[in-house]
């Protein structure tokens, strides 16, 4: 869950720009409230326990990220996390929250 951490100190600010950020997560109820119980988060965690959520949005690996427009339209998606994806990560927001 490398790019939640790397994301946290980022979020006030993207929050600003009108991102709401959500984490959908799977696994274990017990490990999820391990991670976030020591992690502190400006995100709403929501437990995908059945895994609806990933076959919905047809998830076929993580960590993914969808960026939805204020419409409700998904406008992008990642597939994986790498050294460059924080930057694009933000870019992405910048360029949805400058839309009217």
């Amino acid at each position: 869950m490398r790019e939640v951490l790397q994301l946290q100190p980022e979020l006030p600010k993207l929050k600003e720009q009108g991102l709401d950020f959500y984490i959908i997560a799977a696994g274990s109820e017990r490990d999820l409230r391990a991670f976030f119980g020591r992690t502190k988060l400006e995100a709403t965690v929501v437990w995908d326990k059945k895994l609806d959520i990933f076959r919905t949005y047809e998830v076929d690996g993580i960590p993914a990220s969808f960026f939805v427009d204020r419409k409700g339209k998904i406008r992008d998606q990642r597939l994986g996390w790498t050294s460059s994806s924080l930057t694009e990560f933000k870019s992405t927001v910048k360029l949805l929250s400058e839309e009217k």
